[in-house]
């Protein structure tokens, strides 16, 4: 089938402009930083507990240690992949729209 027949049109693409693109994004962009600021966070007083209950509570140490693992695993590359899918975006509508170099 062509995309005629999928009812697809075949205009082109128009690139949106940088400051667009900054525009559309903001508002998701800064929830993805502000998740990615708490897990990390998390996982900083995660690491605080297991170094202060290492040798007194080693049970709470694993518990705390599971804890910033799991963070770790699930939701910060989430947040990392989704963070730099937009900033790598920006960056290639910013290049576009800076002068060609004479040199």
């Amino acid at each position: 089938m062509t995309q005629d027949e999928l009812g697809e049109s075949q205009e082109p693409v128009t690139p949106r402009s940088a400051a667009d693109y900054l525009a559309s994004r903001d508002g998701e962009a800064r929830i993805i930083f502000s998740e990615m600021a708490e897990s990390a966070a998390i996982v900083a007083r995660a690491w605080t507990s297991v170094a202060q209950l290492v040798t007194t509570n080693p049970d709470e140490a694993l518990t705390a240690l599971i804890e910033a693992k799991i963070r770790l695993e699930s939701f910060l590359p989430i947040e990392v992949e989704d963070g730099l899918r937009i900033v790598q975006e920006l960056a290639t509508l910013i290049d576009r729209e800076l002068p060609d170099d004479p040199g």
